[in-house]
């Protein structure tokens, strides 16, 4: 997200939701679904950074409201063997976390260095204005970095919900968002957008 500028500061609250919704089956959607105008109703207008945390509070909120505010545990984590091994297990010796963070490095590192979309989201980064006037759709460049920025964080929190077997939704991925913005400026990723490389950032990681 450095890429264009922004901080995914949702991060730790989206890890939370998708570590505790794993199995949808023991979710009640309908008490979701009942209190669906609440999340419709208009919002105020807002500063960036207010609203950076009232998204934080909204997913959070989220995460508590599915699980009752309870911990919630997989115990032997049945049927969810597959997950279980890719949290906990390896390949020749080297732990599969590590081994799904170099094949998601390697397609990340080919979508930004080796295609349009790469280039576009470089472009945008360094100056939004300039890249929608040379022809670039920016607004859907940052919506499609958030969206894959939200998939990825949804895949770690699955993982790391298996790797340590419970989940705490008040505090689970606290302050990862900062893990991740520290490891990407270590890594060469500039605050400004528009500089960074994967390596870079595995480095920093």
């Amino acid at each position: 997200m450095l890429e264009i500028r922004a901080l995914e500061v949702t991060y730790g609250p989206v890890q939370a939701v998708c570590g505790i919704d794993v199995d949808v089956n023991r979710v009640d959607w309908s008490r979701v679904i009942d209190r669906k105008k609440s999340f419709t109703d208009p919002v105020p207008a807002q500063t960036e950074e207010s609203l950076s945390k009232k998204g934080i509070e909204l997913i959070r909120g989220l995460a508590r409201f599915i699980a009752n505010d309870e911990t919630k545990g997989f115990g032997s984590a049945a049927g969810f063997e597959g997950l279980r091994n890719l949290a906990t297990g390896s390949l020749v010796g080297i732990p599969t976390p590590f081994v799904l963070l170099l094949a998601v490095s390697l397609v990340m590192w080919i979508v930004l260095h080796r295609s349009v979309y790469g280039r576009y989201l470089y472009a945008v980064g360094r100056n939004e204005e300039a890249a929608r006037y040379s022809g670039i759709n920016s607004r859907r460049i940052i919506n499609s970095a958030y969206v894959i920025s939200g998939a990825l964080a949804g895949i770690a929190g699955v993982v790391f919900a298996f790797y340590t077997n419970s989940i705490s939704p008040s505090s689970h991925g606290n302050f990862f968002e900062l893990y991740g913005i520290a490891a990407a400026v270590l890594g060469g990723c500039s605050l400004r957008g528009g500089e960074g490389s994967i390596v870079g950032i595995l480095a920093g990681t």
